[in-house]
Formats: C-alpha cells, sequence, structure tokens
C-alpha cells in the first residue's frame, strides 16, 4: 500500500493538485477560466497560484489586452 504521508502536500493538496489537473489539459489559463472552473473565491485561488508560483511549478504571465489579463501555465 502506498504510504500517503509522503505526498507532497504542497501538490497533493485538494486545491492545488485540481489547478495542476486543470492546467495540464491546455496551457494557458485565465484567472478568471480557472475561477470559473473550480468554483474558488478569488482569495483561495490566488493563495494557490502564488503557492504553486513560489514553488516554480507554474508560470505566470500578465498582459494588457482590453484589461489587465492574468494567465497560468506549467512551468515543465
Amino acid at each position: 500500500m502506498p504510504d500517503f504521508d509522503k505526498l507532497d502536500k504542497a501538490i497533493h493538496e485538494k486545491g492545488r493538485l485540481s489547478i495542476m489537473t486543470l492546467l495540464a489539459t491546455r496551457m494557458p489559463w485565465s484567472f478568471q477560466d480557472l475561477k470559473a472552473e473550480l468554483n474558488m473565491s478569488d482569495g483561495n485561488l490566488i493563495t494557490h497560484l502564488r503557492t504553486l508560483h513560489k514553488l516554480g511549478l507554474v508560470a505566470v504571465t500578465k498582459e494588457i489586452r482590453d484589461r489587465p489579463q492574468t494567465s497560468y501555465a506549467l512551468t515543465a
């Protein structure tokens, strides 16, 4: 039986694992698309995304089109 205590909690926490799973399906995802798909609050989603970004797992791209837009993608 696998030792689930050894799983990296930074990635395997439910919210972050959900984000990583979505980012693996296509790239990039906008903040609004992630929020809608995951049904997370702004604060919860940004906290998880910042954690993943600090770990070097998620890249953040900021652009200005008609308005500022932030998108996220896996780094590898």
